[in-house]
């Protein structure tokens, strides 16, 4: 009889009727004839019954002339009040999520579903969000759930700077280290990395202002803005590899800073060899201290060179190491300061 009566007076009758049984055995029909749907409410019981049956025996969810925003919304409506068919929304968590996402009390939305659906629909929801947090500059904070799952899977994704600074704003905790890990996976900088800059600033964190910085090395010049935000945070190196933000005026290099520089580059690349390249510089073996490990005894040569236990002082501790490693990027800076601020002087 169901396949006998005309489709509209058939769906009419079903909804008015609101019987199980019936429901049933019309969205069999339904399922093979979508467009038997097209007065759709689901804020309407019955139409929501017969609606989750067609779903479940795979029928087209949303016909053609069905608006499927309004009713996705008016469907997590009823989600709310405790009243849906479990399953179903993890199964059309791409249909849901936009609504989802611009739900006013969208916190109050994850208590009321299943788990699955709620994780399935929270993932979708959140790759949404992420999409978003590139172009709008105003969204507010998650909720902790959703909050999660938007955290979860942004090392998963190729990342603009706008997107990182909305997570490090919406996640007050995070981790040094996680920030660096989330600006290691930044492709674009087009828009936000001046306030990403500020960001890093504000929270004192240098060893990202590092990462900046290695990041700008490595031809992105793109990356800039957002280093002349957190300047100050930089190492020595750092900043004289870095231009200078136009609005901060040249400073003269501490004499003690170029020292310890030199002590710790010295210790590094040639931790064993102090005494022989102080003699090579001009200065007698007998001077220098053999107490303590090599960064204590580079510091202390370091410190008597420029005190004039060397005839041409660091200037010729920097050279000899330069002699024996001529591709070290940082003596060559070092012996490029020296000689600079003998000019000056």
């Amino acid at each position: 009889m169901v396949d006998r009566i005309c489709g509209d007076y058939l769906i009419e009758a079903t909804v008015r009727i609101a019987n199980p049984t019936l429901s049933s055995l019309v969205a069999i029909r339904t399922s093979k004839n979508p467009t038997l749907l097209a007065p759709l409410d689901l804020g309407v019981p019955a139409w929501r019954a017969l609606w989750e049956l067609h779903v479940g025996l795979g029928g087209n969810p949303w016909p053609t002339s069905v608006d499927q925003y309004f009713q996705a919304k008016s469907y997590l409506s009823v989600v709310k009040a405790g009243s849906y068919r479990s399953g179903l929304i993890a199964q059309l968590a791409e249909d849901f999520a936009p609504v989802a996402l611009d739900l006013e009390d969208r916190p109050n939305l994850w208590g009321c579903l299943a788990p699955t659906d709620a994780r399935v629909l929270a993932g979708v929801v959140a790759r949404l969000l992420l999409l978003r947090s590139h172009t709008a500059d105003d969204l507010a904070i998650p909720e902790p759930y959703l909050l999660e799952q938007v955290m979860l899977q942004a090392p998963h994704h190729h990342l603009s700077a706008a997107q990182v600074r909305c997570l490090l704003l919406w996640d007050s905790f995070i981790t040094e280290s996680k920030a660096i890990n989330l600006v290691r996976s930044i492709r674009d900088w087009s828009k936000g990395a001046q306030p990403l800059g500020k960001m890093v600033q504000e929270r004192q964190w240098r060893s990202l202002a590092k990462e900046l910085a290695s990041e700008y090395r490595y031809r992105k010049p793109e990356v800039l803005p957002a280093l002349h935000a957190c300047y100050e945070l930089l190492g020595f190196f750092d900043k004289l590899l870095i231009p200078r933000p136009s609005e901060t005026a040249p400073a003269e290099i501490d004499t003690n800073e170029i020292i310890s520089n030199v002590a710790e580059v010295g210790s590094d690349v040639a931790h064993d060899r102090l005494e022989d390249l102080w003699v090579r510089a001009g200065g007698r073996a007998a001077s220098l201290s053999t107490s303590g490990n090599s960064a204590d005894r580079w510091l202390r040569a370091s410190n008597q060179a420029a005190s004039g236990s060397l005839p041409e002082g660091l200037k010729a501790l920097v050279r000899v190491l330069l002699d024996d490693f001529p591709n070290n990027e940082k003596l060559k800076l070092l012996d490029q300061v020296l000689h600079q601020n003998a000019r000056t002087h």
